[in-house]
């Protein structure tokens, strides 16, 4: 997995087109503005999908280093396939279940923890 992790003021996002490979998302997961943020832009790799739960645990590990060092009040998991330059992504299902189990183990060592859509064209500021 690729990821850039970035101390923001806030980040506002918008979903603004699906893709084939776009989850089903509700239309309050559409837009947000998170302020005070960790924002986390990854890129899950095939390589990742061999082994889900180790993957998302190692790199939501990695996340809580960095975030018990800036201090934000809240973690945001943006996901982004550009990240990988050309390299191989993983495919929706495993991605998606991928940032779910590190939404799910970041929640759980009481972070407050936000994730834009997945395989949605999106802006954000």
């Amino acid at each position: 997995m690729r990821i850039a992790l970035i101390h923001s003021d806030f980040l506002e996002f918008e979903a603004k087109k699906k893709t084939k490979v776009a989850e089903d998302i509700p239309d309050e997961m559409k837009q947000g503005r998170v302020d005070e943020a960790l924002v986390c832009f990854l890129a899950v790799e095939k390589a990742d999908e061999a082994d889900v739960d180790a993957i998302a645990l190692k790199v939501s590990n990695e996340i809580v280093a960095v975030a018990e060092q800036v201090k934000p009040e809240r973690i945001v998991l943006y996901p982004s396939v550009h990240f990988l330059f050309g390299a191989d992504p993983a495919g929706p299902n495993k991605s998606i279940k991928i940032l779910k189990r590190m939404e799910t183990f970041l929640q759980a060592g009481g972070w407050e923890v936000h994730r834009s859509p997945f395989g949605w064209y999106k802006g954000f500021t």
